[in-house]
């Protein structure tokens, strides 16, 4: 998505977001994104293939990473982070949310969930 969220979207997405993780899930996916804005390191078991682009200090693959992990099984909410993304990533989802797919400058990566 090439539009940049505004201030309502965010809050609509977080609100979605909200809904539809459990709690733990969610205040993980708020702590991440706070991480990823302030530049500190996500420490993360599952990291994708390590990338040079670096968004405030924190490699973006890193986050999407945790939040895929974080989405999986619920392909409704994963779109929206589009809006969120620098150019040249994305994210997408398989109907069922068992395989999310991450475009990064560097390529595609394939994750599946059980």
């Amino acid at each position: 998505m090439s539009t940049q969220a505004n201030v309502t979207d965010s809050i609509n997405y977080l609100d979605t977001v909200k809904a539809t993780l459990p709690s733990a899930a969610y205040d993980e996916f708020v702590q991440t994104l706070s991480q990823f804005r302030t530049g500190r390191q996500v420490v993360h078991s599952r990291v994708l293939k390590p990338m040079l682009t670096l968004i405030h200090g924190l490699p973006v693959a890193d986050v999407l990473a945790r939040t895929s992990d974080l989405f999986s099984g619920r392909p409704a909410i994963v779109p929206g982070l589009n809006a969120f993304l620098p150019p040249g990533f994305a994210i997408a989802c398989s109907d069922d949310g068992k395989t999310i797919t991450v475009t990064t400058p560097a390529g595609e990566t394939t994750r599946a969930y059980p």
